[in-house]
């Protein structure tokens, strides 16, 4: 479905077709104008969906209320292992909200980043999420604005013999 432009109104269909189906796991939602409504839409979605293991949202208008209700939702969701928001307009603060939800979600195994602007704060945000989330095994930095405080925060992460990174991407 990516690059199709559908919109909030074309997710809030598509959400609404998988609150009954069963067999989907991966649903790609590039460059499809998507912002803070259709993530409203994902967050329901993501609260009851029982089979979606792989989400991505790259290159859409998610901004900070978007990333505050899809946080929320996987706070609960226990299928999801791979999500995607590269190129979204969320800030570190967001970022914390989004990585905050690793604490308790324990299904995440690959995290998308990418050209997120993220920063020294996101960096240390995200260096607490990975010490305490043993499942996570490969995350995308790259095109952000990480400066040496901020890969300081990635080397001691990777110095921590329980942290299981196996693909770290910092371009």
């Amino acid at each position: 479905m990516s690059g199709n432009h559908i919109g909030d109104l074309g997710v809030e269909w598509i959400t609404n077709a998988l609150q009954v189906n069963t067999t989907l796991t991966t649903l790609h939602l590039q460059l499809n104008d998507i912002g803070d409504t259709g993530a409203k839409y994902l967050s329901h979605l993501l609260t009851n969906n029982k089979t979606l293991e792989c989400l991505s949202l790259a290159q859409n208008l998610i901004g900070n209320n978007g990333a505050e209700l899809l946080a929320a939702a996987l706070e609960t969701n226990k299928t999801l292992a791979k999500r995607d928001l590269q190129q979204n307009q969320i800030s570190d603060q967001d970022a914390k909200s989004l990585l905050d939800t690793l604490q308790n979600n324990q299904m995440i195994t690959f995290i998308e980043l990418q050209s997120r602007r993220i920063g020294e704060k996101g960096v240390e945000y995200l260096a607490d999420a990975l010490i305490n989330n043993d499942r996570i095994t490969s995350v995308n930095l790259n095109r952000n604005e990480i400066n040496d405080q901020g890969l300081k925060y990635l080397v001691n992460v990777l110095k921590n013999d329980e942290v299981s990174i196996y693909i770290l991407f910092c371009l």
